[in-house]
């Protein structure tokens, strides 16, 4: 009998653990959700761009209204006009002559007097007008005419910026906890960069969090030699930083996400002139030259990207993600030159460029030095330890070429035998650093991070 009550207590704090721990998880989960609902005038817009990442591929182009986006056109599938060599420029300039189609139809739309003459109408001219039948607004063509856009889809590059994403997502959730900061934040690279720490903007957005020049300088080392913002590791401390600032300001998750892309002073702005901090107030009511499509619709892209990375199984079946790369780190005591670094270490240049993104063009090619104080990254090596090598002496790179490539076979031997992820995720992220993907953008854009998408 003892045993028996011995293990039905046992079994009862068991019970009260599992249940504890189903609590807490719940309550984190509910708290994520109060942190990042869906405000009612955003329902269309995200499941807007719910569409533009999990149906619609880089084949498709939506043909949509600026304003409204639950007024959807048409799908415009460019397999249907061109061959697949044929270059996006010339794709684009069939898009504008089916935006302007409907553009004349608006117009037409917008010329005739009350009541219409449902019969006297076009196939595509009744279509149009159904869309806009439950707007009252008697000018709701003329204005429509001036707001037709075009979305390209990103069902491919989504879920290629998912299983990249696999690499990064851990620490990017661990280091916003140190911030506290929300753990589902760490979607939002899939909105800037799609999880390409080598993205470039046409307005100098760059890297896996997309930041400017001059706001990465608040947070990160950008100079000749060094660009913090191409380094996930370094760059996601920065997010975390300037997140948690546009949070303490704004007290609002709408309002902080919506400022990564407009800025802070861009939101402060908004508050003040509409007297609110609801987002659903500034949404309708703020008017700025520089609040464009991109930043009115930036917290929806947000939620939308949260919505498909989250259940991403749901929406591209079993992909297999990217595993992190596991690395050792040591700080430099002295300015050392890259070939320097690479024989000391016993490690080739270009595995040192892809766990060192940050290094640019004057690093990489020896007419630099890698900086005193450098954190620098290397493969992890069960047993090594990289500060023995400050214990000896340093001596000056060899300049023989053959040197160089037998310290190269020899790690890369050896690491394909420990470690063939190492060497294949290497690959990837030199190729990703050499030739980045190609980047679409908005046409409307602020001083602030880009987006990886093309509208227009």
């Amino acid at each position: 009998m003892g045993s028996l009550t011995l293990v039905k207590k046992k079994r009862s704090k068991f019970q009260f653990i599992l249940f504890m721990t189903l609590y807490i998880m719940s309550c984190i989960n509910l708290q994520a959700q109060q942190k990042f609902s869906i405000p009612s005038c955003l329902a269309d817009n995200v499941e807007f761009w719910t569409k533009i990442y999990s149906q619609y591929s880089t084949h498709h182009v939506v043909i949509h209204d600026n304003n409204d986006l639950s007024v959807i056109y048409c799908v415009v599938n460019l397999d249907d006009y061109f061959a697949k060599d044929v270059d996006l420029k010339t794709k684009w300039e069939k898009v504008e002559e089916i935006k302007d189609d409907y553009r004349d139809i608006l117009a037409r739309l917008s010329s005739l007097h009350y009541p219409i003459d449902f019969d006297s109408l076009s196939a595509e001219e009744r279509h149009v007008y159904i869309l806009w039948s439950m707007h009252d607004d008697p000018d709701k063509f003329l204005q429509a005419r001036f707001a037709v856009r075009a979305q390209l889809g990103l069902r491919d590059r989504f879920e290629q910026s998912v299983i990249r994403s696999g690499a990064l997502h851990d620490h990017i959730v661990s280091t916003l906890a140190i911030y506290g900061l929300p753990a589902d934040l760490a979607y939002l690279p899939h909105v800037e960069s799609l999880f390409n720490y080598n993205s470039h903007s046409k307005v100098g957005a760059v890297g896996l969090w997309q930041f400017i020049k001059h706001t990465g300088r608040l947070f990160m080392t950008i100079d000749m030699a060094i660009d913090e913002r191409r380094d996930p590791i370094a760059a996601t401390e920065a997010a975390a930083q300037l997140l948690k600032l546009n949070y303490d300001e704004l007290k609002s998750w709408p309002l902080a996400i919506t400022a990564y892309n407009h800025g802070l002073n861009g939101m402060r702005n908004a508050v003040a002139r509409t007297g609110s901090n609801d987002f659903g107030e500034i949404l309708e009511h703020y008017k700025s030259r520089t609040f464009g499509f991109a930043s009115r619709n930036f917290y929806a892209e947000f939620l939308a990207a949260r919505q498909v990375a989250k259940n991403y199984k749901s929406y591209f079946g079993h992909i297999k993600l990217d595993r992190p790369m596991p690395f050792q780190s040591i700080t430099l005591p002295q300015n050392t030159y890259l070939r320097q670094i690479a024989v000391e270490f016993d490690v080739p240049v270009d595995s040192l460029i892809a766990y060192n993104p940050a290094w640019r063009w004057a690093i990489i090619h020896n007419k630099q030095t890698v900086p005193k104080g450098f954190l620098l990254r290397l493969p992890y090596r069960d047993g090594y330890d990289p500060r023995e090598v400050f214990v000896r002496n340093t001596r000056p790179a060899p300049q023989q070429q053959e040197f160089a490539h037998r310290v190269a076979a020899t790690f890369a031997y050896r690491m394909a035998e420990q470690n063939g992820v190492n060497v294949a995720a290497e690959a990837d992220i030199l190729k990703m650093l050499k030739k980045p993907l190609p980047l679409f953008f908005d046409a409307e854009t602020s001083d602030e991070p880009g987006q990886s998408k093309e509208g227009m």
